[in-house]
């Protein structure tokens, strides 16, 4: 499911990113502490979300599109929580 080149990092909780399915968006949540947390692990500056969502963007998304296909419900959104993404161990 290819992306829209957008991403909203307003919200302190989570970024809001929209995906395209044959023409159908579908918005995908992640949560910011997880990104901050990976940040972290990789010893990254933590405090620009957008720049964080670029540099695990494929990760993500791949995350995303991987939830969205294993539980596809039409108009629904998808969260993308710590356990569907691939992170190296601690």
């Amino acid at each position: 499911m290819p992306t829209i080149l957008s991403v909203e990092v307003a919200n302190p909780h989570y970024i809001r990113f929209p995906m395209d399915d044959c023409g159908k968006r579908v918005t995908v949540h992640i949560a910011t502490s997880w990104l901050k947390q990976r940040a972290e692990r990789d010893q990254r500056n933590v405090s620009n979300l957008a720049l964080l969502y670029q540099f695990y963007r494929d990760e993500i998304e791949a995350a995303a599109s991987a939830r969205y296909d294993q539980s596809y419900c039409d108009g629904a959104d998808v969260v993308v929580v710590a356990s569907d993404l691939i992170s190296p161990s601690a």
